[in-house]
């Protein structure tokens, strides 16, 4: 069921990047639905770039790091 449903994360993000709010400077977050996990990506030169996967229960500052 996970998987399911951030695969449909994947492809909400894939056919409407740019629909999904700001989280940090250019980085874009969707929320996987029924499930406590975020994914974080940014949009370089028409390319998305996933930059997370994360629980939502974890501290959001550790992702920043990754930027």
């Amino acid at each position: 069921m996970y998987f399911k449903q951030s695969n449909l994360g994947f492809e909400n993000i894939r056919q409407n990047p740019k629909s999904f709010p700001i989280a940090h400077k250019h980085v874009r977050k969707y929320v996987v639905k029924k499930f406590p996990f975020v994914i974080y990506y940014r949009i370089v030169d028409a390319i998305i770039q996933v930059i997370a996967i994360f629980h939502t229960s974890r501290n959001p500052e550790i992702w920043h790091e990754r930027i």
